[in-house]
């Protein structure tokens, strides 16, 4: 078909035009006006280009964020770097959480070592729930036992938790972090930089532990 049948096939059938600008996106659709191709690409255009704005934007405050939990985890390695006795280790690690982490709700209970100061044995329930900890969970839910283990007042919302395992993988202590924000641990939080913690806290007490016996 040439360009002048096209034209003349337009000029004897007006509404071909409005029955077909929704499908070819030549109607905008606020004002009901016909626009160009040209002026709809563009739109088109400004419309990807503020996506792919948004989309940036929220990656550059992610690598932000994880740029954060990388120096405070690094925080962590360091202050346990030099502790020796295991209850030092463990002071450490509190404080670490509470200072770089704004984490002040944290239980640490171990087991395996005749050293260990009687506030820091876990009992034979706490023991039971770590060895069926094989990654880090978060939820909402917590036992009666574990939440005994926490002050009363303010109220505990969401739990973080898992196991301490020693270098062939069995389990010697429990891990648990807790909050009165419902969001912080929620169930569908990552736990990659969770593990990473409980790797880095399971190697510095394995240690002192086994250094201790």
């Amino acid at each position: 078909m040439q360009s002048e049948e096209v034209l003349d096939f337009l000029l004897n059938n007006p509404e071909f035009i409005r029955q077909k600008t929704e499908e070819f996106g030549w109607l905008h659709p606020k004002d009901q006006v016909i626009i160009p191709f040209a002026e709809q690409r563009i739109r088109q255009l400004q419309s990807q280009n503020t996506e792919i704005k948004r989309q940036l934007a929220q990656l550059q405050q992610q690598a932000q964020e994880n740029e954060v939990l990388l120096d405070r985890m690094h925080q962590l390695t360091l202050s346990l770097l030099p502790r020796h006795s295991t209850n030092a280790c463990v002071q450490a690690a509190l404080d670490c959480f509470e200072q770089q982490f704004g984490l002040n709700r944290v239980l640490i209970r171990l087991w395996g070592s005749s050293q260990l100061a009687p506030n820091l044995r876990a009992s034979t329930v706490l023991q039971q729930q770590a060895h069926k900890l094989h990654a880090p969970s978060c939820g909402h839910y917590a036992s009666e036992e574990l939440v005994a283990c926490f002050l009363p007042e303010p109220v505990l919302q969401s739990f973080a938790k898992l196991s301490l395992r020693s270098p062939d993988g069995e389990a010697f202590g429990l891990l648990v972090i807790a909050s009165e924000d419902t969001d912080r641990f929620s169930p569908e939080l990552d736990t990659h930089y969770l593990a990473q913690i409980g790797t880095i806290l399971s190697h510095a007490l394995w240690h002192s532990m086994s250094t201790c016996q």
